[in-house]
């Protein structure tokens, strides 16, 4: 339960509560890292200073790595 807490509250930091943006992103676990992909040329996925992703990572057991896709 905490896990999938944790993993709502990263959704609603990236999107602020607009799920279409949510489409443009890929949360997956490779390798001990969970890793978020986010595109590079949309300003609204810049999340400096949140810690929800940290968290979830920490949750998992598992480095945070975020991946900014170019097209």
């Amino acid at each position: 339960a905490r896990v999938v807490g944790l993993a709502l509250r990263l959704a609603h930091t990236l999107s602020g509560g607009a799920p279409n943006l949510l489409r443009q992103t890929r949360l997956f676990v490779e390798d001990k890292y969970l890793i978020l992909e986010v595109p590079a040329d949309n300003p609204a996925f810049t999340f400096e200073g949140d810690r929800s992703f940290d968290r979830l990572a920490k949750a998992l057991d598992c480095e945070a790595l975020i991946f900014r896709r170019v097209k």
